[in-house]
């Protein structure tokens, strides 16, 4: 069984710090030169209070299995926005500037070599360069990376389908040459500018929602410490 201790500090002048020492006496804690240990068995609804209201503390820290987790990390991993709608293919992986998932899809729907300077940009960590204007794609290396930089999604998420990521990573192609509307056959043209504009849609409207999200967030939570600090 997977054990998590949350850590945070009282020496801290917010006014939430009440509410994180409430669920710390609800659990199993010590407290050593100040700091709160707060130990969970298990993921639930404490856990991910708790680390809402500590999360942006700069002493704050959480550690699983005894293995230190940027506790940024450690909530994406854990209470992930997307975890009623995954697919497997984690959200949160991306290769520089690029989302695994969107890479995916490229691949799916044209089916061929062919990308924007965007990609080749986000990639360029991945790539070797053959000629003018084409590229190959290493990858093992692609692989490797993930296995390192995302180890925590890969160890505890349930959602997360590791083979089927690595799977789509071996389908993607050997080469990748930068879009160029002289060079490219009409109908891949054709897709790839539908895809493109699709995505950029899709890409716009989901910051708008996590954008929208967050604010709400913060709102409820600054409204709450408001009326605390009256109280």
């Amino acid at each position: 069984m997977s054990k998590f201790i949350i850590r945070f500090s009282s020496k801290t002048s917010s006014p939430s710090l009440s509410d994180a020492i409430k669920i710390a006496e609800d659990h199993e804690y010590y407290i050593d030169n100040s700091f709160y240990f707060v130990h969970f068995k298990d993921v639930n609804k404490d856990l991910e209070r708790l680390v809402d209201i500590v999360g942006r503390w700069k002493a704050s820290k959480s550690l699983v299995d005894e293995k230190e987790v940027p506790i940024r990390d450690f909530k994406d991993v854990f209470f992930c926005d997307y975890k009623l709608i995954c697919n497997g293919v984690c959200r949160h992986i991306w290769l520089g500037k690029e989302p695994l998932d969107r890479l995916f899809d490229i691949n799916k729907e044209i089916n061929n070599m062919y990308t924007s300077r965007f990609t080749i940009n986000s990639l360029a960590g991945f790539l070797e360069k053959k000629e003018d204007n084409k590229f190959r794609l290493d990858k093992n290396k692609i692989i490797d990376y993930i296995k390192d930089r995302y180890s925590l999604e890969i160890d505890y998420c349930p959602k997360i389908n590791i083979e089927k990521i690595f799977n789509d990573i071996e389908k993607l192609p050997e080469t990748l040459q930068i879009y160029d509307k002289e060079e490219t056959e009409p109908e891949n043209t054709e897709k790839y500018q539908q895809l493109y504009e699709e995505e950029l849609e899709f890409e716009t409207r989901k910051k708008a929602e996590i954008f929208a999200e967050v604010f709400e967030k913060k709102l409820r939570k600054i409204i709450k410490e408001e009326l605390g600090e009256r109280k």
